[in-house]
């Protein structure tokens, strides 16, 4: 190991041992001394920062939102001028040297095992798990972390092999680890999750795959049939999508303004067939321009009305021209309206 990271790990850990024994509320010319030590690792953070990346590219702390992790310029970024000597800090400090340093999971291990802080510990143990699951080490996550952890914690870990499963599309292990989730406790993590397999399922195995498994798993239902169609529809062209809804008619029958949302996905994200013309007919733009503006104005898309949302989507996805300001002219909200300007 480079021997600049090996000094500051052990300055990061002599840090979180002196926090630990100030405890919650420590004095005025405690929390100078642990901003001191801040300060004085602070120039190798900056250093490091400045030198090419050579770690392994997988992130720092645990799989969160999606399953995304801050990767090493994000926390560079935040840590860049941070002379903040509180305990979450340190824990970041950790996380980015061993990111930096490009330390397998036993490397990291070693390190965790000293930190005197059940709470950071807990945390830094989650990095390493979500490192081991993203290289496909499932197993070493149950049998080297989720032991290790405090009971309280245990389901993060589970959380982060449910995250993964979820990014890599993997129903089988997915709902292994979903059955044995607390529902209510991990309620909005498991939407997140949920809706994210469904995604990789489309993207990965197909819309009838991912169709499938929504009407045939329970806690799946409408509106995860409704994520599986938009990613579908963000992989395929209109003359695509637009055959898919006609073949499946009954599936938006109760949803107004779907066979919108979705022709209008395929024509800003979906592949654009080569010839298309739009002054003589290929071009679908006519088409759903008017079926976007005769849209119910009450439909909503998030905090927005889906008709203005899809205007402004056809609208970037024409680009700078007559068209677009045609989009521009019929959105009724101001600020996304602005969104076409130039």
């Amino acid at each position: 190991m480079n021997p600049r990271i090996h000094n500051a790990l052990t300055r990061c850990l002599h840090a979180i041992a002196l926090d630990n024994t100030f405890g919650y509320s420590p004095s005025a010319e405690q929390k100078a001394q642990l901003d001191a030590l801040a300060v004085e690792i602070q120039p190798l953070i900056d250093a490091l920062a400045a030198e090419p990346y050579a770690g392994k590219g997988l992130g720092c702390g645990y799989l969160g939102h999606r399953g995304y992790r801050t990767p090493w310029a994000g926390m560079m970024y935040q840590l860049r001028g941070n002379r903040s000597g509180d305990s979450l800090s340190w824990k970041d400090r950790i996380e980015v040297l061993f990111d930096t340093a490009g330390l397998d999971a036993s490397e990291m291990l070693a390190w965790t095992l000293q930190v005197d802080d059940d709470i950071l510990r807990d945390h830094l143990l989650l990095h390493i798990a979500a490192d081991l699951a993203i290289e496909g080490e499932m197993a070493r996550v149950e049998q080297e972390i989720t032991p290790r952890l405090r009971p309280d914690m245990a389901h993060r870990a589970d959380r982060v092999l449910l995250m993964e499963y979820a990014r890599r599309g993997d129903v089988d292990n997915f709902l292994r680890k979903h059955k044995k989730s607390e529902q209510r406790k991990e309620r909005h993590t498991l939407l997140d999750a949920r809706e994210l397999l469904v995604e990789q399922v489309a993207a990965r195995q197909g819309l009838d795959a991912a169709l499938r498994l929504c009407e045939e798993t329970k806690g799946f239902g409408d509106s995860y049939r409704e994520t599986a169609m938009r990613t579908y529809a963000a992989t395929v062209n209109v003359a695509a999508m637009r055959a898919w809804i006609a073949a499946h008619a009954t599936l938006f029958a109760s949803t107004p303004g779907l066979e919108e949302e979705l022709l209008v996905k395929a024509y800003a994200k979906g592949p654009r067939p080569d010839g298309i013309d739009s002054n003589d007919g290929s071009d679908p733009f006519d088409e759903l321009f008017a079926r976007v503006d005769a849209l119910d104005k009450s439909l909503r898309h998030g905090a927005a009305r889906l008709r203005d949302a899809l205007l402004l989507d056809l609208g970037m996805a024409v680009g700078p021209g007559a068209r677009r300001l045609l989009c521009r002219k019929k959105i009724g909200n101001a600020s996304i309206k602005r969104e076409l300007d130039g």
